[in-house]
């Protein structure tokens, strides 16, 4: 896994459509959650996101930090990826482990973290195989740049 935390964007024009990528893996940890969000945010920056970046950015850390906590429950951290792509007016991100699932526990102040997502990204998809990784995938529209997250 490459852990020289170099920021990796890919700016392309494909058909005439603006397109682009940004994309790194680490080690799931604590600090690497913090790293990929200022990375992330310095990306968003770079894209016609308006008042979305910070919802983008918080749905990102969340399912990085929910990877950190949960995938490698019991183990040594493993892997987790982060791919943002900005195509026309959707932009998508993918955040991918290769841990664990973990059904979520009903816990008092714990266990909102899919509630986020879905309260901040116009679509979210969960993807998991028992012990063959997980994979959260949000979208959002960005012809409405406007927070969707209450309170943003």
């Amino acid at each position: 896994m490459d852990s020289a935390r170099g920021q990796q964007i890919d700016h392309r024009n494909t058909n005439g459509v603006a397109s682009s990528s940004w994309a790194q893996s680490d080690i799931a940890t604590a600090e690497t959650a913090r790293h990929l969000r200022s990375t992330m945010a310095a990306w968003l920056d770079t894209r016609p996101v308006g008042d979305l970046g910070n919802d983008i950015e918080l749905a990102m850390y969340e399912a990085v930090a929910n990877c950190v906590e949960h995938a490698y429950s019991g183990a040594a951290p493993g892997p987790v990826s982060v791919t943002a792509t900005h195509a026309d007016s959707t932009l998508t991100l993918t955040v991918s482990d290769a841990g664990t699932w973990q059904q979520p526990i009903d816990r008092p102040l714990r266990g909102h973290g899919l509630g986020l997502l879905r309260a901040v990204a116009d679509t979210v998809a969960v993807d998991h195989d028992g012990p063959h990784g997980t994979t959260v995938t949000l979208t959002w529209n960005l012809s409405n740049t406007s927070p969707r997250g209450r309170g943003s």
